[in-house]
């Protein structure tokens, strides 16, 4: 027993103090950099290592004033474009106003930032991209903004093959900071590859809602990208403020993207299969 050891009562003396991190400290959050002609710069200056998340932690800053084209939310003729812009447009859609946007297979999938100019886009530093925190599968970093983001990359060509989400399911550690970016409001689509296709089966160990996984290859996950971008942006203001603050914004675009597949017709749909299927598709 260590409960009469002086030592003992010294470290729960300290324990009962509010913990305050100064400036020097390696967990305090770092300064955050403004966000730019819609770049939202990945840098040393405002990244600092989370030890208790285990994880890179990115800030930023939004001006208000330097949004570009900050009165257009959607710019597209689909019907649905047009109906999320009208609603920004009367103020009851929040738009993506402080929303980042993270693509991590250097352009080789990526969302429409045209059609979604009020969307921030995550720019590596030549630092990160030589670490390759740009490529792959985002298990590193967490950012201090909502963050809708993609990767159309998998692992190829070893006994080891495995698309991005069956990567993490493997790893309890991996899992854990998967489930950290969802509740801190992030949210990732990547493909199946082969995961999920007629020749292998479903070789998914689990089912967990911390990603979208779409069916196919590269750039099936485009659709799903815009479905959560204009999910995202239509939500009105002080729904998606309280949704972020509580860290239920993915959670929230989750049970959206279930309910809308087009084999949900009731309540009772959405708590069947036909709304949790492990890979989804497009059409």
């Amino acid at each position: 027993a260590i409960r009469d050891d002086p030592r003992f009562a010294a470290i729960l003396q300290q324990a009962a103090q509010p913990f305050v991190p100064s400036p020097q400290d390696p967990n305090s959050p770092p300064a955050p950099t403004p966000v730019r002609e819609g770049t939202a710069p990945v840098t040393t200056a405002n990244t600092s290592w989370l030890e208790a998340r285990g994880t890179l932690f990115t800030a930023f800053a939004f001006d208000v004033d330097q949004t570009p084209d900050s009165g257009i939310a959607v710019v597209g003729t689909e019907p649905a474009d047009q109906l999320v812009q009208q609603w920004f447009r009367d103020g009851t859609a929040a738009g993506h106003f402080g929303d980042l946007y993270d693509n991590l297979d250097r352009r080789h999938s990526l969302l429409s930032l045209k059609r979604f100019p009020q969307l921030a886009r995550v720019e590596y530093c030549d630092e990160a991209k030589q670490a390759g925190i740009d490529w792959g599968i985002q298990v590193q970093h967490l950012f201090n903004r909502p963050t809708l983001g993609n990767s159309s990359t998998a692992q190829v060509g070893d006994p080891w093959w495995r698309s991005n989400p069956r990567l993490f399911m493997y790893s309890d550690a991996l899992t854990k900071l998967v489930y950290n970016q969802y509740v801190s409001n992030h949210l990732y689509v990547y493909p199946e590859h082969k995961d999920y296709d007629a020749a292998q089966g479903d070789v998914f160990p689990a089912h967990v809602p911390y990603c979208v996984i779409s069916q196919g290859s590269s750039g099936t996950d485009r659709p799903f990208l815009d479905a959560i971008a204009l999910a995202m942006a239509a939500l009105r203001p002080a729904v998606k403020q309280k949704l972020v603050s509580a860290g239920l914004l993915m959670p929230t675009i989750q049970a959206i993207l279930r309910r809308s597949c087009r084999k949900v017709l009731t309540d009772d749909d959405y708590l069947s299969w036909k709304a949790h299927q492990i890979v989804f598709q497009a059409e």
